[in-house]
């Protein structure tokens, strides 16, 4: 991703934490994987993996209300950017709060990120 495309994933995040009001446990995962995509930081992802973990653990279910709106604001999103179908899925997963998919779905990310580098 360039420096545009980075700026823009950064704030479609930041934007849907406000805007659809996301919970804490899938705001800290969301912007933990957002910032692997635009930093490559494994800290972020493995943060990331162990946030998933916790969350189940805690038997965590998020509101639904705006699960809809969430699915179409990442449709739009990846119209305009790089996301691979992985990192699509981690973020379905997230916005669902869907844990063990979630934390899968991630991991495969590191993996895929591991194979490019």
């Amino acid at each position: 991703m360039n420096r545009e495309q980075k700026e823009r994933l950064t704030a479609w995040c930041l934007n849907l934490l406000v805007t659809y009001r996301i919970d804490y446990f899938r705001g800290l995962v969301l912007s933990d994987t957002v910032n692997f995509f635009i930093t490559g930081d494994p800290d972020r992802i493995e943060t990331a993996i162990e946030s998933c973990r916790a969350t189940s653990d805690l038997n965590f279910e998020p509101d639904q209300k705006g699960y809809t709106e969430l699915l179409r604001e990442l449709r739009e999103i990846a119209k305009e950017l790089p996301l691979s179908e992985t990192a699509q899925s981690a973020i379905t997963y997230v916005f669902g709060g869907e844990w063990k998919e979630a934390e899968e779905a991630i991991d495969k990310l590191r993996s895929e990120c591991n194979q490019r580098n």
